[in-house]
């Protein structure tokens, strides 16, 4: 029996569309916007160190300009200062998270986030008061997929894994919930995820 729900924030409690956002900053040049995604957020070797709250978003920005031609470098202040303009409330999971909790679940976040990106886009996103906790990976210095994030939850919140299903519309983040014996769901619209909901019978 499912009691507790943990939930990632981009693209399943938010609409998020980072590289829309890169190609607006490269004056609508959809191939550079994707580049400059590449070399920000899809640079992991850095951008993981931010999410993880190793660094500061100044650092962050200055290793970023400094793995990227010099072409980009103004680009790159501007999509890390500004990328958390992409990110709007998913509104039709509102309802989903007020029937949950009206049922007695338990509702947690984890997402992979920096500080200062947090903290601007929070105030926007309502949804975040439904929630029982809000676990962020710039707090405890760990990051999906690592096993060790999902265990820190469970731990820290005393939860049964066999109790907790856990969503995120990244494959590998939902395989890695699956190996720390959680139940998952690769979420991909609020409309699937409540007829997944609907068929293990909590909705």
């Amino acid at each position: 029996m499912i009691k507790n729900i943990i939930f990632d924030f981009g693209n399943v409690l938010t609409k998020y569309d980072p590289i829309a956002w890169a190609s607006t900053i490269m004056n609508s040049d959809k191939q550079k916007g994707f580049y400059l995604h590449e070399k920000t957020i899809n640079n992991k070797k850095i951008w993981d160190d931010y999410d993880a709250g190793l660094c500061s978003e100044q650092q962050v920005i200055e290793r970023l300009q400094d793995d990227i031609e010099p072409e980009y470098k103004n680009a790159v202040e501007t999509f890390v200062t500004t990328v958390d303009r992409c990110f709007s409330q998913y509104d039709q999971m509102v309802p989903v998270l007020q029937r949950l909790k009206e049922k007695g679940l338990s509702l947690f976040l984890l997402s992979n986030f920096p500080k200062e990106m947090f903290d601007r886009i929070s105030p926007r996103c309502h949804i975040l008061d439904l929630l029982d906790a809000k676990i962020v990976s710039c707090d405890i210095h760990l990051i999906k997929p690592h096993l060790d994030i999902f265990e820190y939850v469970l731990d820290t919140y005393k939860l049964d894994a066999d109790q907790t299903l856990f969503t995120d519309d990244v494959k590998t983040n939902t395989d890695a919930a699956l190996k720390a014996g959680m139940h998952s769901y690769t979420f991909t619209t609020a409309n699937n995820f409540i007829n997944y909901l609907k068929s293990i019978g909590i909705f």
